[in-house]
């Protein structure tokens, strides 16, 4: 064993190595050099582990060359560890040089100090808040953690002075993904994200879109909020209609300066409503800007049948001056106005009047639905005194004379309203509808050339486009931006139509009849429709009947027309100027061919059609002639008027009426855009004033500024004081007589550069308020027509029997007193109920009596003895039999609590019902036909 370790003492370490040398030398070359490439990697691995970990920890006495480096350090340590930090407090090193002048710094480190809080500390929140917008909430908790950087001796880095971990709040990856900060986008996304809300792509696929690509987990809010806000002006709006081609822009203010209306129309309005001037459609849409103004388009007809807008209005208010100014406006850039054969406009417009006088050669017509809509909310049972069946009955014979197809049928029908006994709707109908019924009447209106035109539903189709491009109070620039778009929009699918009307033709032309294929050769496809439809009704014309002078008379299912090869009274062919079934029909009975070049009117024809549509007419040549007849982009064509009052004029009680509510109009749609608490004391505000003039005590009004808010809102707080009565003398200007303007520029005098001169014009402009909208409105939408949308019925309940139709109510009534055969042959097969088919008395309910019956509406589908019968029932009903409860069928008494069912009409006792007090709802349902109701 000691000779084993002298042996071993003997080896030498270097000896040692000698085996380990020789056995690398017998690897292969390949060997070596993945070990060392083995050994690179675990060497550069540690280096990137070491320096995520420095570059994603912080911790007190870390320092830092640069501020850049401490934003980048901090950011990765909220990642890390899901907490969100913001620079609570700083000083510059510029500040601290002047504290420390001696000392020198780092200009990379940008700050001597600096202090960062989480979101959720710093110091403790005071709100400002004055109440108008409740819930406001705020990230701060006074969350202690906390990080405080201060220079190093030598003034070259930044230090961790003081560093604090804890929090008093949730800190997990979810909730950091949803603060602010982390769902914030930037760069290329952000400009993605502009670019699809210019566009007004659906937000919720944008933000799936933006979750999807970024992992950001923005809300609807946040994408909301980045739609760029614009204040545009007066003076970027008329720059940007200066902009159209051709385009034509009219101020109108009043004396002070304050903006009444604006006019604008662009070169392509003026040729189509140039070359189709024959009827122009008037309606105003609302709530497209931030400044409540209406805006009223103007609408006509094309030799297709196709809508296009010829003119759009901005106006302050509705009041007779500023539309009569506007109308004027029109005429002066369109002289074709003299050719409107009708207008159609709204019966409650207040430029109904103003259009009679500035247009007097045409027609003026209301809009049928509008009509409707009119009787329906004039005509109450509040209003005039009548009940629910008297309505219906009135507004059933009112119905048949608006679609009344000759005076002699309207005529008729008028007699027999005059026969009821409703002196009030006698009386209304007399002052406001008969003198006027040529507007109103279906077959009156169709004297005019108003193309079958009925309704404003093709403006109502081009308000709903508006609408669906234009969001909702906007600033003027951005309204008129987005209306051109849409404009543009309208104006490409009516010109691609146009265009293939001589590009295409339809594949059964060839099996068209001989007429046929020169009605269509030689009308626009609208207008050939229409012919053909005649050309179909010809075998079901009668006989002809001839009278002196060539005229021949036919009998029709409105009455006898007379009848030439040429015209015809019919209503089709005075309305249309086209030719109708009775005009084919003679020409065929006289051997004459039924096609003549002269029977359509020329606006009907495809080379009118050609050479008057822009399509057509923006070659290069109208092109060239357009640039040299029109002044260039440098020039603006703005007018702008003065209103001056011309004279003192007493007025009716009728005239102060109707300037009150028109101020009183404006106020409750102030008062009703504000919310909460500031609706309520407007509110009492408005009572207020009411209670004082009602008591005849004069009112006061002092408005007190608050100079001293923080804000750069000014808070104004209105007082209103009642005062003794004293005299007052109110001046105001005549309806009855027009402003006297004065024309500060014309487009016919002069040009105005655009300079600084034109835009001071401009800037003098006042403007209205806008209208401040807070959070989303609810139910306060309106239809295209301007009522307020109606709720969905509840179809979760049964009907009450007060909602049921009439014909629901008589099945319903007959139900008591008769089987359900001769209740659907008396429904549908004019049966008249006998006294045999009449239940005995011990079978017919009590509730049959009930004052919300009313029996007598069922009167018509009895027979004289039946209904004999049936009142001598109901007389014995009403005074033998007792009420009873539906449930325990006890007799009701005035000693317990009662309560009736408003679907079947049946009364209860109130506990057996299961309910110890009456329910405070309106109406209530018995629990059997809420069980029937979910049966079915």
């Amino acid at each position: 064993m000691e000779n084993c370790k002298e042996h071993l003492s003997e080896i030498s370490p270097s000896s040692m190595t000698v085996p380990v040398s020789y056995s690398l030398d017998k690897l292969t070359q390949e060997k070596r050099e993945d070990i060392k490439f083995a050994t690179q990697e675990s060497q550069a691995k540690s280096k990137v582990a070491s320096r995520a970990f420095n570059e994603t920890n912080l911790e007190k006495g870390q320092t830092f060359s640069s501020y850049s480096k401490v934003l980048e350090t901090l950011q990765a340590y909220q990642g890390k560890n899901y907490v969100q930090f913001y620079k609570r407090n700083s000083l510059s090193i510029q500040a601290a040089a002047k504290r420390c002048p001696k000392k020198k710094f780092n200009p990379d480190l940008q700050y001597s100090e600096v202090d960062f809080r989480c979101v959720h500390g710093g110091k403790h929140f005071k709100s400002q808040s004055k109440g108008i917008r409740p819930n406001q909430h705020t990230f701060q908790m006074n969350c202690p953690a906390l990080i405080k950087l201060r220079p190093s001796a030598d003034g070259t880095k930044l230090v961790v002075t003081e560093m604090s971990e804890e929090h008093n709040h949730e800190v997990n990856k979810k909730s950091f993904e949803h603060l602010p900060t982390q769902r914030r986008v930037e760069g290329e996304t952000k400009e993605d994200v502009k670019r699809m809300l210019e566009m007004k792509a659906n937000k919720k696929l944008i933000q799936q879109h933006i979750l999807h690509s970024t992992g950001k987990s923005m809300t609807l809010k946040d994408i909301h909020n980045m739609v760029e806000r614009k204040d545009g002006n007066l003076t970027e709006l008329i720059e940007d209609m200066k902009s159209q081609p051709g385009g034509k822009v009219e101020l109108y203010v009043d004396e002070e300066k304050n903006f009444k209306g604006l006019f604008y129309q662009d070169e392509e309005m003026r040729w189509i409503f140039d070359a189709f001037p024959e009827i122009l459609l008037i309606d105003a849409t609302y709530k497209l800007n931030n400044l409540r103004l209406p805006l009223y388009v103007m609408l006509a007809v094309d030799g297709n049948g196709e809508s296009e807008i010829v003119g759009l209005m901005l106006l302050a208010d509705e009041q007779a001056d500023t539309i009569r100014k506007m109308i004027r406006l029109f005429k002066k850039h369109n002289a074709a106005w003299e050719k409107i054969n009708c207008v159609m406009a709204d019966k409650d417009m207040t430029e109904r009047k103003v259009i009679k006088e500035e247009i007097p050669q045409a027609g003026l017509l209301i809009c049928l639905f509008h009509t409707m809509c009119s009787f329906k909310r004039e005509i109450t049972t509040e209003k005039m005194g009548i009940s629910v069946d008297e309505r219906l009955q009135v507004l059933e014979i009112i119905q048949s004379m608006v679609y009344a197809p000759t005076e002699e049928v309207y005529q008729d029908l008028y007699v027999q309203l005059m026969d009821t006994r409703f002196s009030a709707v006698k009386v209304y109908f007399i002052e406001n509808w008969h003198s006027i019924r040529d507007e109103w009447v279906e077959g009156n209106k169709k004297k005019f050339s108003n193309f079958l035109n009925s309704t404003n539903n093709r403006l109502e189709s081009i308000n709903q486009k508006l609408k669906s491009v234009i969001t909702k109070h906007l600033c003027l620039l951005d309204f008129h931006r987005d209306l051109q778009h849409c404009i543009a929009s309208l104006r490409q699918e009516r010109d691609h139509r146009a265009a293939m009307i001589f590009q295409k033709r339809p594949v059964d032309l060839n099996e068209f009849e001989s007429n046929e294929r020169l009605f269509y050769e030689q009308c626009t496809p609208y207008a050939f429709s229409q012919v053909r439809k005649q050309l179909s009704l010809v075998p079901k014309v009668g006989k002809f009947t001839e009278q002196p002078c060539g005229v021949h008379t036919v009998t029709t299912s409105t009455g006898d027309h007379s009848v030439t090869p040429t015209l015809c009274q019919c209503s089709f062919a005075t309305s249309m100027k086209l030719p109708c079934r009775h005009m084919l029909a003679l020409r065929g009975s006289l051997g004459l061919q039924l096609f003549s070049p002269d029977l359509c009117d020329k606006r009907w024809t495809k080379s009118y059609f050609y050479n008057s549509h822009r399509v057509f007419r923006l070659g290069v040549e109208a092109i060239n002639e357009h640039n040299n007849t029109h002044h260039s982009d440098d020039f603006i064509s703005v007018t702008i008027q003065e209103s001056r009052p011309s004279g003192k004029k007493i007025l009716s009680q009728h005239e102060k009426y109707r300037k009150a509510f028109s101020i009183a109009q404006k106020i409750a749609t102030v008062a009703s855009e504000a919310s909460g608490k500031q609706f309520d004391e407007r509110l009492a505000c408005l009572k207020k004033l009411l209670g004082s003039w009602q008591e005849s005590e004069e009112v006061k009004i002092e408005i007190s500024q608050e100079k001293n808010e923080p804000s750069i809102h000014e808070f104004k707080e209105t007082l209103i004081e009642s005062k003794p009565p004293e005299c007052m003398q109110i001046e105001t200007e005549s309806d009855q007589h027009m402003p006297q303007d004065k024309e500060i520029g014309s487009e016919s005098s002069q040009r105005i550069p655009r300079d600084k001169a034109e835009v001071d014009v401009v800037k003098e402009v006042k403007l209205p308020p806008k209208m401040k909208v807070r959070g989303r409105p609810k139910g306060a939408d309106m239809t295209a027509i301007g009522l307020p949308k109606r709720r969905k019925l509840n179809s979760k309940r049964p009907t009450l029997f007060i909602n049921k139709s009439p014909t629901d109510k008589a099945e319903f009534i007959l139900g008591m007193v008769t089987s359900q055969k001769v209740i659907s042959k008396a429904l549908s097969d004019d049966y008249l109920i006998e006294a045999c088919d009449i239940f005995r008395l011990e079978k017919i309910p009590k509730k049959i009596v009930d004052e919300i019956v009313n029996v007598y509406r069922v009167k018509k589908y009895f027979s004289t003895d039946g209904w004999n019968t049936m009142s001598h029932l109901l007389e014995k009903i009403a005074n033998e039999v007792g009420w009873h409860c539906k449930t325990c069928l006890r007799e009701l008494n005035e000693k317990q609590e009662q309560i009736g069912c408003d679907v079947c009409l049946e009364w209860f006792h109130l506990t057996c019902t299961g309910k110890s007090v009456p329910p405070k709802t309106k109406s209530w349902i018995c629990r059997s036909c809420c069980r029937d109701y979910e049966n079915t």
